[in-house]
C-alpha cells in the first residue's frame, strides 16, 4: 500500500466511526467551527505517529509541504496543534471502539504489562519539577536481562503451558518494541500529565488502526511493515 492509499484508509475509517459514534452529539457547545475536520485532524496524527513523527509541529509540518493538495484548509501550526488537543476524548473514545470490533474486549481475562517511561535524566531527578508529585524514582530489571526459571528451581508448570507463556511473552514484547521504536512512546515530550495522557493515547490508536486495516486486508495484524509495502 502506497503512503498515500494508507491516508485514505485511515480517513475512510475515522471518518465512518466518528460519525457512528457521535452522530447525535454536539462536540462543540460555542465558538467557530474549525477549518480541518475533527476526521482530517485525527487522521494526520495517527498517520504521522505510523511514519514516526511523534509531535505536532513534524505533523504539521510533513502534511504542509507533502498534502497540503488533499488538506488545503490546514492553518497554523498552533491552531493544528490546539484542534489536536481537544480531540482527546475523541481519540480515546475511537481507541475503544475499534478494540471492540477486533475482538479485544470478548475475553473475561485480560493481562496487562508495562514499561517505564523516563521523564528526566537520573542525575537531573533531585532538582527536576517535571510532573512533580506524580514522578518517583524506579528501577527497570528487564532492560539487559532474560526472565526465566532459576537453576535452583523446580519448574512444575506443564509442557503446553509453559508454550503458551512463551508465545504470549513474545506477543506482548512485540508491542511494546513497537510501540518503543515505531511510535516513541518512551519519548515524554511534555510536562503535564495531561498532555503526556493525550500523546499516549494518538500512539495506543495509531497502533490499534494499523492492526485494524491489517486484518481488513488479510495480513497478519502486527506485520506493520506490510501496510507500506505496496502489498494489496
Amino acid at each position: 500500500m502506497s503512503v498515500d492509499n494508507f491516508i485514505i484508509s485511515v480517513y475512510c475509517l475515522v471518518d465512518e466511526m466518528t460519525k457512528k459514534m457521535f452522530y447525535a452529539q454536539k462536540l462543540r457547545q460555542r465558538g467557530f467551527a474549525p477549518q480541518l475536520s475533527d476526521s482530517e485532524v485525527i487522521t494526520m496524527q495517527v498517520v504521522a505517529e505510523f511514519l514516526g513523527i511523534d509531535t505536532d509541529k513534524g505533523a504539521w509540518e510533513y502534511f504542509g509541504q507533502h498534502w497540503k493538495h488533499w488538506f488545503p484548509l490546514l492553518g497554523s501550526r498552533a491552531n493544528y496543534a490546539k484542534h489536536a488537543a481537544n480531540l482527546w476524548r475523541v481519540t480515546q473514545c475511537l481507541q475503544e471502539q475499534l478494540a471492540k470490533q477486533l475482538g479485544a474486549m470478548i475475553d473475561t481475562l485480560h493481562m496487562a504489562d508495562g514499561f517505564p517511561i523516563p521523564v528526566c535524566h537520573f542525575k537531573r531527578a533531585y532538582f527536576s519539577r517535571i510532573f512533580e508529585g506524580d514522578a518517583a524514582y524506579g528501577y527497570c530489571a528487564s532492560k539487559g536481562e532474560t526472565y526465566a526459571v532459576r537453576d535452583n528451581m523446580t519448574e512444575t508448570r506443564s509442557e503446553k503451558f509453559i508454550h503458551w507463556l512463551k508465545s504470549t511473552r513474545r506477543l506482548v514484547e512485540t508491542v511494546i518494541g513497537q510501540l518503543t521504536e515505531r511510535f516513541n512512546i518512551e519519548k515524554v515530550r511534555a510536562r503535564k500529565i495531561w498532555y503526556l495522557t493525550n500523546r499516549i493515547a494518538r500512539k495506543v490508536l495509531a497502533h490499534t488502526v494499523a492492526i485494524y486495516i491489517n486484518k481488513k486486508k488479510g495480513n497478519p495484524p502486527l506485520q506493520f511493515e506490510l501496510l507500506m509495502t505496496g502489498k494489496s
